[in-house]
């Protein structure tokens, strides 16, 4: 199914409106507290990013067989890399700040925490970004956009690594290096599933490291 070109634009206007400019906006917090609870602005945004991740394998790709369409599975080899390389960055950075004793990220709370909760919100989080950040917005702008191909690559990393401003200017650095890494490792493996898992398991494994730090 094609998708006209006016529509696509409106779309995105869509998108960029009510799920990419409104993280941009956030400020700076002083502490953050990780959620017991789903917010209804979590839940629309997994819901359209599922929405995105069928129209971009399905409507935008016309040519490509059902037979290749089941095929964008996690490949295990891409995955470890691209974990590996975030944990080894975040691991790095956090090193260099302790040394240099910068307090330069928000400090989690983990007061009542419901661990199952979380790790369920990691999911459907890890899952967005990927379709925004690391599936639609390059697609869209390599479709529509004239430019070099480092500033179409380098326009949805930047907005990545700004989203997470609200945490403090190590987190922005972090994720500039992870929106990097991440966006590789899905035109290298050709799977937005790969890049979901790895996201996923960095977040889940950074936040068990944080959480044992209390203990």
């Amino acid at each position: 199914m094609y998708i006209k070109k006016h529509y696509q634009i409106i779309e995105f206007a869509f998108i960029v409106s009510f799920f990419v400019i409104p993280p941009l906006m956030t400020n700076p917090v002083k502490g953050f507290v990780f959620s017991n609870s789903f917010s209804t602005a979590g839940i629309i945004y997994f819901l359209m990013s599922l929405i995105l991740y069928f129209q971009e394998t399905w409507c935008n790709m016309p040519e490509r067989k059902v037979s290749v369409f089941f095929k964008n599975v996690v490949n295990s080899s891409y995955f470890f890399k691209t974990f590996g390389l975030l944990v080894v960055f975040a691991a790095t950075l956090d090193f260099i700040l302790e040394v240099l004793h910068v307090n330069s990220i928000v400090q989690p709370s983990f007061e009542s925490v419901n661990i199952l909760l979380v790790i369920l919100i990691f999911l459907l989080t890890s899952f967005s970004e990927e379709i925004i950040y690391r599936l639609y917005l390059p697609s869209f702008l390599h479709r529509f956009i004239k430019a070099p191909t480092v500033v179409l690559e380098a326009v949805p990393v930047l907005v990545f690594a700004l989203a997470h401003r609200y945490m403090g200017y190590a987190p922005v650095i972090n994720a500039l290096f992870a929106g990097v890494v991440l966006r590789r490792c899905y035109v290298k493996s050709s799977s937005i599933l790969t890049t979901f898992f790895a996201h996923f398991a960095y977040n889940v494994f950074m936040f068990f490291l944080y959480y044992c730090r209390l203990f």
